[in-house]
């Protein structure tokens, strides 16, 4: 048995700390590189390590899931210590989202689904909430096009739409 308290008051996340709400993260997705939020599967979190640590306009804003942080602890504990400190970071832009739970995010896993399907339905529940959100916002702003940008090499999700 496992219980999970849900929250509906974890808007977006954190961000140095801060509690992000809705008007913070357009600010932050205006005023990124791209005008984009990465969100990264765990197989592009631990294999693009490298990349992530580079100070590039590429990894410029970047949704780090409680979902992709808790595989990494049980795959590869050295990548999780790596994100753990890009995401405690003061000078990067890693946005720290407990999508297991938030009110907005948290899903209960399907009869049969396997644990890997579940986290990458998870994953790509938290991606459509924060394209809604900012698909809501974009019209009183100066953002546009594909806010969101899920990425991953699996390709079954590659192929799922975002729910």
């Amino acid at each position: 048995m496992q219980e999970k308290h849900i929250r509906n008051d974890l808007c977006f996340g954190t961000l140095h700390g801060n509690i992000l709400r809705s008007d913070d993260l357009v600010s932050l997705v205006s005023n990124a590189p791209h005008q984009q939020c990465l969100v990264l599967d765990t197989n592009i979190m631990m294999h693009q390590l490298d990349i992530l640590e580079c100070e590039c306009p590429a990894t410029g804003l970047i949704v780090v899931l409680q979902t992709v942080l808790q595989e990494l602890k049980h795959l590869n504990v050295s990548a999780y210590r790596r994100v753990y400190n890009l995401v405690t970071n003061t000078k990067r832009n890693f946005i720290f989202f407990p999508n297991e739970c938030s009110e907005e995010t948290a899903v209960k896993r399907i009869g049969g689904e396997s644990p890997n399907d579940y986290n990458d339905r998870l994953i790509r529940v938290a991606a459509a909430y924060y394209q809604k959100e900012l698909g809501d916002s974009s019209t009183n702003t100066d953002i546009t096009g594909q806010n969101v940008v899920l990425l991953s090499n699996d390709k079954i999700q590659r192929v799922c739409t975002l729910e």
